[in-house]
């Protein structure tokens, strides 16, 4: 049983432990709105866990979908920069279908129109490249978050020299 469920069959149970001395009526007249409160408050809380159970999935199905569209991102742009010669092996091509190279990055970010120099791109790619050569899928994605990181810090920067400079 998960964290969510106990929660909301403890719930449950409160909830109706409250129906129960309510319909007693053996509380004092005080103690008896206060126990419909927090009846009603219970309530919402019970609805409130419940509906954001029914949303997790949803969440869970946005995740899948970004992974994919990254997935098919990162095979486009892999699939840029062909071998050419008389003794490409399948290996080579596989590997050249797989991963992505500081070329095929550099086209990307310009593509996206990411707003980071190119020195600092490359200095990124080389720190997190695979032998500071090429990127998986997994470590195009922490490629990703390194190179939105710096797009962030550039602007935050940006926006306090320019505030500095008003002043």
């Amino acid at each position: 049983m998960s964290g969510n469920e106990l929660l909301i069959e403890q719930l449950q149970k409160t909830i109706a432990e409250y129906d129960r001395l309510i319909e007693e009526q053996k509380l004092k007249r005080e103690d008896y709105s206060n126990a419909i409160r927090l009846k009603s408050l219970l309530n919402k809380q019970l609805r409130s866990i419940k509906e954001r159970r029914m949303e997790q999935p949803k969440d869970n199905n946005n995740k899948a979908k970004e992974e994919k569209a990254l997935k098919e991102i990162f095979e486009f742009y892999c699939r840029q920069q062909q071998l050419v010669g008389k003794q490409v092996t399948f290996e080579q091509l596989n590997s050249v279908l797989c991963n992505m190279g500081l070329g095929e990055f550099m086209k990307l970010c310009k593509d996206f129109g990411i707003p980071v120099p190119a020195v600092k791109i490359k200095e990124l790619f080389k720190k997190t490249a695979r032998n500071a050569k090429e990127l998986d899928f997994g470590l195009f994605k922490q490629m990703l978050c390194r190179i939105s990181n710096e797009a962030v810090n550039a602007k935050l920067n940006d926006s306090s020299t320019g505030k500095a400079k008003d002043a």
